[in-house]
């Protein structure tokens, strides 16, 4: 498997978890208790394994290794655009994180950012990869990009 390959799975196994996530927040908008054993294993998921785990490879290899052989186009959507989902899926996954802890604390209003946040995070982050720069990123990022390349980040994949 090579490294496109590797990303395009890892993003069909965040995306089965993202829908895990909306559909429980879409439990508590129906009225069914929190159940935060199952949100903190979903938080604990996309922070370990979407964020460390995949944008971490994306942000420290293959990133780099594409702009540095598309150039300008490549600088900008990786700055403009997956920098920016990067930084915006941590920003939800923290905000949806504080508010299952004022719910937990008795702060009953904040069910709405979870609901919010729960649901409306998956729901960009599904949509921006499917139809936009996600799965086309990796396809441009793949053409221009040597076999030594290739090979450099398949032999990182076992010590990522």
């Amino acid at each position: 498997m090579n490294i496109i390959e590797l990303m395009v799975a890892e993003h069909s196994n965040i995306t089965r978890v993202l829908n895990v996530v909306r559909n429980a927040s879409y439990g508590i908008l129906k009225g069914d208790a929190i159940n935060y054993q199952d949100f903190d294993q979903m938080i604990d998921f996309i922070k370990n394994y979407a964020d460390v785990h995949h944008h971490g490879k994306e942000e420290k290899f293959l990133f780099k290794e594409t702009v540095d052989n598309l150039g300008n186009l490549a600088n900008k959507l990786v700055t403009h655009g997956m920098l920016v989902e990067h930084d915006f899926g941590r920003l939800y996954i923290s905000e949806l994180t504080n508010a299952l802890l004022k719910v937990k604390d008795g702060d009953d209003m904040s069910k709405i950012d979870v609901i919010a946040n729960g649901s409306l995070t998956p729901t960009l982050l599904i949509v921006s990869h499917k139809a936009s720069n996600g799965f086309i990123f990796l396809s441009i990022s793949y053409l221009p990009i040597a076999r030594s390349t290739t090979i450099r980040y398949n032999s990182n994949e076992v010590i990522i």
